[in-house]
């Protein structure tokens, strides 16, 4: 797998969703006294955020997603640590600066050698909808 060089990379720090022990109301589906989270993983990312504020907004064909920033790392790092992004996730820790920000979507990049060699984490200071 090839080793593209991330440009002033930064520790980044996630707890991630754990669905399996998180209790939810029946006929609501919304969690139940909140979300558990799994163990926090750390790992390398370049770090870029947006300058503005967007906010998520419905149009005809449904829910228009949108970030406030994104991370860049390559997928090997993510393989070592076991780690799956998913919607829902909470970033903790970017660099030095402890945050509150949630994954809103992420989008595979850098094709070489027939697979992904780096994967974009986008997240917001929103937090995710339920249901």
């Amino acid at each position: 797998m090839a080793n593209l060089p991330l440009i002033s990379a930064v520790s980044v720090t996630v707890e991630p969703l754990d669905e399996a022990s998180t209790a939810y109301h029946g006929r609501a589906r919304e969690p139940v006294k909140g979300v558990a989270r799994s163990a926090a993983l750390s790992f390398s990312a370049q770090h870029s955020q947006s300058r503005r504020n967007f906010q998520d907004t419905d149009d005809r064909a449904g829910e228009v997603k949108s970030t406030s920033g994104y991370l860049c790392t390559r997928q090997w790092m993510l393989d070592n640590t076991g780690y799956t992004p998913k919607n829902g996730d909470k970033i903790t820790v970017i660099g030095s600066r402890a945050v509150a920000v949630y994954v809103t979507g992420t989008e595979d990049s850098g094709h070489l050698d027939g697979s992904n060699a780096l994967v974009i984490i986008h997240y917001s200071s929103q937090t995710p909808r339920r249901g």
